[in-house]
């Protein structure tokens, strides 16, 4: 008991009195942050920040053919700040692929197919959910003349289905110390509502569905490991 007390003591007084001020900082950084949503909860909606999809995005092994701006219908003016449609051939197959940025979205993938009007499963929708080997998700499936694979590309973690999986990355990755000061000083939002809603479809052409879904697969692989490190800034 004397040696513990001897040591706390000796303790080093400048480390002592810098600890002090920097826990007290932490701690005051955290307050303001909380003050600021409880005051101005508004804040802490995503803005719709402008955004202009590149005329050409890589995917090996495709051969881009064109690049059209999608419209932004009245229902969507509130979520969307921009999309694309881009199409690509491998051969004498063809792929087209819809990327929309969306803010304050709902992240549920299946809600956003009804809401824009896609093609939709005509089973279950969670059986159509398949996790890739980097730890994302994203829905694959069939109708009479197409096979399509749709996700949502998050701002920071990986891909998601459902909006509990959307969820799990912003509580998991957004409430972190490090984006404390950006949210504070309003740059980001504490919970970032930000979604890079992609939709795949390649046609059937009279080929079973499976073995269409690899093509997609590899596909989708090389296009959310591009956006990924190419996600628009808040």
């Amino acid at each position: 008991m004397t040696a513990n007390l001897s040591a706390n003591s000796t303790e080093n007084p400048v480390v002592k009195y810098v600890r002090l001020p920097l826990l007290a900082l932490t701690l005051g950084g955290v307050v303001l942050v909380l003050g600021r949503l409880l005051l101005f909860p508004a804040t802490d909606g995503q803005t719709k920040a402008e955004f202009d999809f590149p005329e050409q995005v890589p995917l090996p092994g495709w051969q881009a053919q064109s690049a059209t701006a999608l419209p932004i219908s009245e229902k969507a003016q509130a979520e969307m700040v921009s999309g694309k449609r881009y199409s690509y051939r491998q051969g004498d197959r063809a792929l087209a692929v819809e990327i929309r940025y969306l803010v304050n979205t709902d992240p549920s993938v299946r809600n956003l197919l009804l809401k824009y009007g896609k093609s939709t499963p005509t089973v279950a929708f969670p059986t159509t959910i398949q996790q890739d080997e980097s730890g994302g998700f994203y829905s694959i499936y069939a109708d009479e003349t197409h096979a399509h694979l749709t996700s949502c590309i998050n701002p920071r973690g990986s891909s998601t289905v459902t909006e509990a999986q959307f969820m799990q990355n912003r509580y998991a990755l957004d409430l972190r110390p490090e984006r404390a000061l950006p949210v504070l000083l309003g740059r980001e939002t504490l919970r970032d509502g930000r979604c890079l809603w992609t939709v795949m479809s390649a046609p059937l052409q009279n080929t079973p569905a499976d073995q269409v879904y690899p093509q997609l697969k590899a596909a989708w692989t090389d296009w959310q490991a591009w956006w990924q490190s190419k996600f628009p800034t808040p």
